[in-house]
């Protein structure tokens, strides 16, 4: 049994959280399965970084 996975989107959040807070103590590792779920997560990151700084 491991820890629950509560989706990339909850953990994005919350590091840019932890950063905007001038946390950069943080490390943020993502394993996917495929080429298309690694380009998904790149945008979805990407689009967040941008609406939020």
């Amino acid at each position: 049994m491991g820890l629950p996975n509560l989706d990339f989107e909850f953990y994005l959040d919350y590091a840019l959280k932890e950063h905007k807070s001038g946390n950069d103590n943080l490390f943020f590792s993502v394993t996917v399965l495929t080429l298309e779920d690694n380009i998904e997560m790149l945008i979805t990151a990407l689009l967040k970084i941008k609406f939020i700084n």
